[in-house]
């Protein structure tokens, strides 16, 4: 059971910087494989961040102000791979990848 939500845990931080992902012995000392049962979809987080890549990626192409933390690294990289953008895109937008 804590294998498997070690796995989905994993999965929603995949991208992440380190500073925002809990360390192993934190991790389970919180008890926090609780949040992330068998019957967490994990799916979802993976259509929230491709929803996430096309919203962002129509105000990228627009020039439209985007703000500094608005656009995580995960979502960014979702970007890039589906071709929604280009990383100079983002550089132009004033994003660091």
């Amino acid at each position: 059971m804590i294998a498997q939500a070690a796995e989905r845990y994993r999965a929603e931080n995949a991208g992440n910087k380190a500073q925002y992902v809990a360390y192993a012995d934190n991790w389970l000392d919180q008890r926090r494989w609780e949040d992330y049962k068998a019957d967490t979809p994990v799916a979802a987080r993976s259509d929230a961040v491709r929803d996430a890549a096309a919203f962002w990626a129509k105000k990228v192409k627009a020039g439209a102000y985007i703000p500094p933390t608005g656009i995580s690294a995960e979502v960014a990289a979702c970007m890039i791979r589906g071709g929604l953008v280009h990383e100079q895109d983002l550089l132009r937008a004033g994003l660091r990848i």
